[in-house]
């Protein structure tokens, strides 16, 4: 039905990427739709050799390895993803995308010190992004820096009054 004939369409996307490869093997943004299409695919080892590969060619090492990092905090290989994001962020030092991963990763392998640094940072490169506030008091939170926390998540409330989460997590650290 229905989910057939959805692989059917992401296979011919994922063949006329590759066809496109083939022409511009150094094209950060084909590589990186093609990894996505492989991920739909649900072929994570696929799209993870795309990105390697593209890279090796001599692709756009800021775009790819924040993609690459991305993708492999998504599946869970916390310290793979947290080398990479590192190698990421030498070549894009305020990519908001890299930071927000890379402080998740920091968050993800037991480094909440240097999550909340990262986080910090991330404010710093774009104040008004509500979800690094949020983020960064609830890693506050956890940290054991109630006031800190309740600063943060204020902040996020007042940037994104509509998300509940922030709420709830604002209300949590008041009763902290």
């Amino acid at each position: 039905g229905l989910v057939q004939k959805q692989q059917g369409h992401f296979s011919d996307a994922a063949k006329s990427l590759r066809q496109a490869m083939e022409l511009e093997p150094t094209d950060a943004a084909t590589a990186i739709s093609l990894s996505h299409v492989l991920l739909q695919l649900r072929d994570p080892s696929g799209a993870e050799l795309i990105l390697r590969n593209t890279l090796e060619k001599g692709g756009d090492k800021a775009l790819l390895l924040a993609e690459l990092g991305a993708q492999q905090l998504q599946a869970g290989e916390n310290q793979e993803a947290l080398k990479t994001l590192v190698e990421a962020r030498k070549h894009n030092r305020d990519d908001p995308q890299v930071l927000g991963n890379l402080g998740m990763a920091y968050a993800m392998t037991g480094s909440l010190p240097s999550a909340i640094g990262i986080f910090e940072e991330l404010i710093k490169a774009a104040p008004e992004m509500a979800d690094a506030h949020a983020q960064l008091g609830a890693m506050q939170a956890q940290n054991g820096q109630p006031a800190a926390a309740v600063q943060s998540l204020r902040k996020a409330v007042d940037i994104a009054p509509d998300n509940i989460g922030s709420h709830m997590n604002l209300a949590y650290a008041l009763l902290q």
